[in-house]
């Protein structure tokens, strides 16, 4: 029973470390984040986008492309932080379930290794 209660207190142990993380992950990450940064809005976007020049095609052209690179940019961005909200608590997660097959395993017998021989009991004539 105490091995049980072990795996059993372990496992409360680790979802709440993993939600702590991922809650205060989610936080850093995404909502204390001023989203003009990620976007077109962007000051650095904005100046380059005042540096297109030429016919009113060319410009759109410019700003079109400006735009579509900044949302692929930020796409890879927003993906990142995404894999480090959840990154770290889906490894931890297998590796507690790793280490939990690994010792059942440990405890089960060797599936290799002969029976033990049957008692011959049953098999005597009275």
């Amino acid at each position: 029973m105490a091995a049980g209660s072990f795996r059993k207190r372990l496992n409360w142990i680790v979802t709440l470390v993993c939600t702590l993380w991922m809650v205060g992950a989610l936080y850093v990450q995404f909502i204390a984040v001023n989203p003009d940064q990620y976007g077109f809005r962007d000051p650095a976007i904005e100046q380059e986008m005042q540096n297109c020049a030429g016919s009113f095609e060319q410009r759109y052209n410019c700003k079109e492309a400006l735009i579509i690179a900044k949302g692929h940019a930020s796409f890879l961005i927003w993906l990142g932080k995404m894999a480090l909200v959840l990154g770290p608590p889906i490894v931890v997660w297998n590796l507690l379930r790793l280490a939990a097959r690994q010792r059942r395993q440990d405890e089960a017998p060797d599936l290799f290794e002969p029976p033990p021989p049957r008692s011959i009991k049953r098999h005597k004539i009275r």
